[in-house]
């Protein structure tokens, strides 16, 4: 898994991109439009492979229970995307009127969806930096009671794993 501060990092990346297509949508930029589709598709599936080969022995069933929401979502998002491809060409515009509200209100769920995972994730976030924050309070305070204590990562940003710690001098 990568270290949290370059996934916010890529998090913050994906908000500029995101910017940018909702920029394209309001210009009505069909163009602009079909290219962010194909290369948030190649994203999403390059993620989608990437997560999968990150497997920690240690983390494997917290990443099952991820791993099986991810593929879900990916798959009411493929059919999203198979039923949008079925529908382009047909030239009947009250079929045409029909799936574009259709479409848009998919497209409402899932940036609703979005937020809240969003929400969720940050709150991830506070939670782990929070939590790094406490335990190295403890050690600290566990050094100067008592014996010494192996040094554990400090709260300075960026986060660290246990395994990222340098070892005692």
């Amino acid at each position: 898994m990568e270290p949290l501060p370059r996934q916010l990092q890529d998090l913050s990346e994906q908000a500029k991109k995101t910017e940018d297509v909702v920029a394209a949508a309001r210009e009505g930029n069909r163009a602009r439009l079909e290219a962010h589709r194909q290369q948030l598709h190649d994203t999403w599936t390059a993620a989608v492979n990437r997560t999968r080969q990150q497997v920690d022995a240690d983390d494997a069933a917290l990443h099952l229970r991820w791993s099986l929401m991810r593929e879900r979502i990916k798959g009411h998002f493929v059919e999203l995307q198979q039923r949008s491809e079925r529908w382009r060409g047909d030239p009947d515009v009250t079929k045409a009127e029909r799936r574009a509200d259709q479409a848009e209100r998919d497209a409402a769920e899932a940036v609703d969806f979005a937020v809240i995972a969003l929400d969720g994730a940050l709150e991830a976030v506070v939670a782990a930096v929070l939590a790094r924050a406490d335990a190295d309070e403890l050690a600290m305070s566990s050094r100067r009671a008592g014996p010494a204590q192996p040094p554990t990562a400090t709260c300075a940003w960026p986060l660290r794993r246990r395994q990222d710690v340098p070892p005692p001098r």
